[in-house]
């Protein structure tokens, strides 16, 4: 469990996708280097959002969001194995 506030570095993971769920009011955007034109995507409490292994994504929040993040153990927050 995480909170975000600001936005994040643009990282990826190699190895393994990493998912994020939105655990409170408020919005994650997560902006997605593969989508069209740099798209932002959204995502408000109770919504999730799964970043495939190897997609550059950057979460950012304007206020501070929980958000609850699964990945692999071993995993760095910025996408560095341990």
């Amino acid at each position: 469990v995480a909170k975000i506030q600001g936005k994040f570095i643009r990282h990826a993971h190699q190895d393994t996708d990493e998912l994020f769920y939105v655990l409170d009011v408020g919005q994650l955007n997560m902006h997605v280097r593969e989508l069209k034109d740099n798209e932002v995507v959204p995502l408000g409490k109770g919504e999730m959002f799964l970043a495939p292994k190897g997609v550059e994504h950057c979460p950012a929040a304007e206020n501070e969001v929980c958000c609850l993040m699964i990945e692999l153990a071993g995993t760095e927050y910025c996408g560095r194995e341990r």
